[in-house]
């Protein structure tokens, strides 16, 4: 018998091989290859969303070289970032908070924020609602901030349509003004 092999010695590197292998197989489920996905953040008092997809539905410079209407899409550089944001999702709670199918865009008085999760031809959302309890307010935030963290630190050049030059910031400051005087946003918003 080898004296580094104790009878207490195998049980104890059993449990930590499975708590390892727990410990790995925890988040959300893995991606499959060429598996679309798109994370969306919906500001509900203003109807502003923002979208996080990942290369599957085309490559960033592909992506980024047509011109469009906004530039509230971003496209996650490598595979493994979209895992890491829904891993990031799941350990908030998104699994257990989320309901079939898309939150609605706009909704005064019903809730500040709304998280979508697309994939596998399976939607998904959560919705941070007025007279939610606490602990559920403060999953979603940290949701929110999640997302917002890996789409803040996505780096996209992109091209927007935008014959109206410094009045879409503008129209933007406007409608959220407009937002706050019709008292839209929820407390603890």
């Amino acid at each position: 018998m080898n004296p580094r092999s104790t009878p207490l010695r195998t049980p104890l590197s059993l449990v930590a091989g499975l708590w390892l292998l727990a410990a790995c197989a925890s988040g959300a489920p893995r991606l499959r290859e060429g598996e679309k996905c798109r994370v969306t953040l919906r500001d509900r008092r203003t109807g502003n969303s923002f979208h996080l997809v990942n290369e599957a539905y085309g490559p960033r410079e592909a992506f980024y070289s047509r011109q469009r209407e906004d530039a509230a899409t971003k496209v996650l550089p490598r595979p493994d970032s979209m895992q890491y944001l829904l891993d990031r999702l799941e350990e908030c709670g998104f699994g257990g908070l989320a309901s079939p199918g898309e939150a609605p865009s706009q909704a005064p008085g019903a809730g500040s924020y709304s998280i979508t999760v697309e994939r596998g031809g399976t939607v998904r959302s959560v919705v941070r609602g007025a007279s939610d309890p606490p602990e559920r307010a403060e999953s979603i935030g940290a949701m929110v901030n999640v997302f917002r963290e890996v789409y803040d630190g996505t780096y996209a050049a992109q091209t927007i349509l935008n014959p109206g030059g410094a009045d879409y910031f503008e129209r933007a400051k406007r409608k959220l003004e407009q937002t706050k005087r019709t008292g839209a946003q929820p407390p603890g918003a």
